[in-house]
């Protein structure tokens, strides 16, 4: 329950893919702690200093290496900070963002990079081509990531240094066929490629490049370094609003002078609360202290115990979580078969909760008969929870009634 929660958590701040999750560890506490919450998560304000608590921990990038001691932190702190909007939990408290760290974000291997392509497409920016903002459903439709806006090719030509050229800052998320358009060509040249494919005028496309945080004019004019400054500025922006706290900029001579207003949303106040809300906080209730004093009794062995389990279930869910997209995947590339119904039962509900709502519904659905019809029953969700991996997370109840549909249309599968 506590990761299916985390997973529809993740779909909110555009993380679909189990690649592009910043850290798995951090999913534990959020977990435990949506589990707790239960209703008192879902207001706009909760989810608020939910999200503002996970990205402090990936952009401030907290939850690497050894985090034992910081999950038993966060649990109780993310609780009482959701519940009562104080104190800060001392994720929020610790996490900084320097902006010299833009230069050395080029790759996957870094959560602050996975973060920040994230944030570009919860901000609302839009393919360079079709004008739509990403969903889950676009995301994985039009196959997007996050590719170069000044290609290598033409940055190598012109005498650029890698360590800008591959930089988070001169990136986005393109689909693949518009970053097929791009090639290795200059921005003079793929962007009017581009206003023909699309059939865009020059302002469409120009209003579509803001959306990424890229000024129009710069990009048209080749004008890299500038580009540079100025969208490094942006994404600085991008992290403050995401962080709630001011980015350090001592030593970032890459960056424009003030960040342009007309990309960036003003950035909201985090701390609103007033003397009486944090009054509150001595009346804490009896649940939040009983959490607490059962976490201070827990006995060291126990607690390596709980955690082994923990993070073995987490990997599980998360497997199947990435399953249930490839299923999706599969048979919209093999079969040329959109499952849209799915796809987006996944995006609201995650992997494990679609499959257990699918499981109880007395008819079959119209994907599973279409499957059948393709002969392609191996694409179902009951194929997969059968699977003797995924057969944890299910109940004997659950794992009979998909072994039968399937037995009942002969499908071969170990007993």
């Amino acid at each position: 329950q506590g990761f299916g929660r985390a997973a529809r958590f993740l779909h909110s701040q555009h993380i679909y893919r189990s690649k592009d999750l910043p850290y798995r560890t951090q999913l534990v506490p959020l977990a435990a702690a949506l589990v707790v919450l239960g209703q008192e998560a879902e207001p706009v304000g909760a989810q608020k200093r939910i999200a503002r608590w996970y990205w402090s921990g990936v952009l401030g990038e907290l939850y690497g290496g050894a985090v034992e001691s910081r999950f038993a932190r966060d649990v109780p702190e993310l609780i009482e900070y959701v519940r009562y909007g104080a104190p800060e939990p001392k994720t929020v408290q610790d996490a900084n963002f320097d902006a010299t760290r833009l230069l050395t974000l080029r790759t996957r291997n870094s959560a602050a990079y996975k973060g920040i392509h994230a944030l570009l497409m919860k901000s609302g920016c839009r393919d360079f081509r079709t004008g739509d903002s990403i969903t889950m459903q676009t995301f994985f439709d039009d196959s997007i990531d996050i590719h170069h806006i000044f290609p290598q090719k033409w940055c190598k030509s012109a005498g650029i240094a890698p360590e800008k050229y591959n930089s988070i800052i001169n990136k986005t998320a393109i689909s693949s066929r518009t970053n097929r358009i791009i090639g290795g060509q200059a921005p003079s040249n793929y962007l009017p490629k581009i206003e023909a494919d699309a059939e865009l005028s020059r302002d469409e496309l120009s209003s579509i490049l803001k959306t990424h945080g890229i000024d129009p004019k710069l990009a048209y004019a080749d004008n890299f370094e500038q580009f540079f400054a100025q969208r490094g500025s942006f994404l600085v922006g991008l992290i403050e609003k995401a962080m709630g706290k001011t980015v350090a900029q001592e030593g970032a001579d890459f960056l424009a002078d003030t960040p342009n207003e007309e990309y960036l949303e003003e950035i909201p106040e985090w701390a609103e609360e007033d003397e009486e809300e944090n009054e509150e906080l001595v009346e804490m209730d009896d649940s939040n202290n009983t959490l607490i004093s059962r976490q201070d009794e827990i006995g060291e062995k126990e607690e390596e115990q709980r955690k082994e389990v923990h993070d073995e279930i987490s990997d599980l869910e998360l497997r199947f979580h990435q399953a249930m997209i490839d299923i999706y995947q599969t048979a919209k590339n093999e079969l040329h078969y959109t499952a849209s119904y799915v796809i987006q039962m996944v995006s609201e509900l995650g992997g494990l909760e679609t499959a257990r709502r699918l499981l109880t519904k007395d008819e079959l659905s119209d994907g599973f008969t279409e499957l059948y019809l393709r002969d392609r029953l191996d694409l179902t969700v009951e194929a997969h929870v059968i699977k003797p991996e995924f057969r944890p997370l299910f109940t004997p109840e659950e794992i009979a009634i998909a072994e039968k549909r399937l037995r009942d249309l002969d499908y071969p599968f170990e007993q």
